[in-house]
């Protein structure tokens, strides 16, 4: 697996709840986490300069700390030294990535991907930079990619979940929730986003049972959501217990 040391937040504000109080947005798209920030070198690249290594160290370090313009010069560097290495390029899309200069991670996370194919984690963070610069049909083809790379992963099904739902459809949004639920059962936000999709596709009823999952799974944490669906709850489905 391709190593990157930039933890990600997803985008924000997709699908906007309202009408109970309280305003919401359905939970963003999900970057992929590093299950360790410790930077490591490639399997491939053990004839690697020590000077390369500590450029990927380097920006790595750099854009933890925040400074994203000095980790891109690094990673910059990386790349010119070594520019069949997908871990350079990788963290190279990530840093543009967060600053905001989606055209580059574009075209930085497409040499990533070559070098790279089987990387699930560059389908999935490459996605929402497409989603970034309006390349939605784009994005679902590199989701659905990872999806079938990576069939005991919830993220892919999650994702296409989140792009499928802001585009208005609803019906696939419900599958590839209801799928990346089959795979991580106990994650609240798949939840919360699969009741918001069948309220938006019209299945009432099915959404009322995973509302009251997401509370039973949410428990103290999201306290603005489990609010949210408190109310819901109380103001649109408490007539059936009646």
């Amino acid at each position: 697996m391709i190593e990157y040391g930039i933890a990600r937040s997803g985008l924000s504000g997709l699908i906007l709840l309202s009408g109970i109080s309280i305003s919401l947005s359905a939970w963003p798209f999900r970057r992929r986490k590093p299950d360790d920030e410790t930077p490591e070198h490639s399997d491939q690249d053990d004839a690697a300069s020590d000077q390369k290594v500590d450029l990927i160290d380097w920006g790595i370090r750099l854009a933890m700390l925040g400074k994203l313009d000095r980790a891109v010069e690094q990673f910059k560097s990386a790349v010119e030294q070594e520019p069949d290495n997908p871990i350079a390029h990788y963290n190279f899309a990530l840093a543009l990535d967060e600053l905001g200069r989606y055209e580059e991670a574009r075209q930085a996370y497409e040499r990533a991907a070559y070098l790279s194919p089987e990387s699930i984690d560059i389908l999935i963070n490459s996605s929402i930079t497409l989603l970034s610069l309006d390349k939605r049909d784009d994005a679902i083809g590199a989701l659905n990619k990872a999806v079938e790379k990576g069939c005991d992963d919830p993220i892919p099904h999650f994702d296409l979940g989140c792009a499928y739902l802001t585009g208005g459809a609803y019906k696939e949004a419900i599958y590839h929730f209801r799928e990346a639920a089959k795979v991580d059962p106990k994650d609240p936000q798949t939840r919360f986003n699969l009741a918001i999709a069948l309220r938006k596709a019209g299945f009432i009823d099915q959404a009322e049972n995973e509302l009251r999952d997401f509370l039973a799974l949410a428990r103290a944490r999201f306290p603005e959501h489990r609010l949210y669906v408190e109310r819901l709850l109380a103001e649109e489905y408490s007539n059936k217990e009646n």
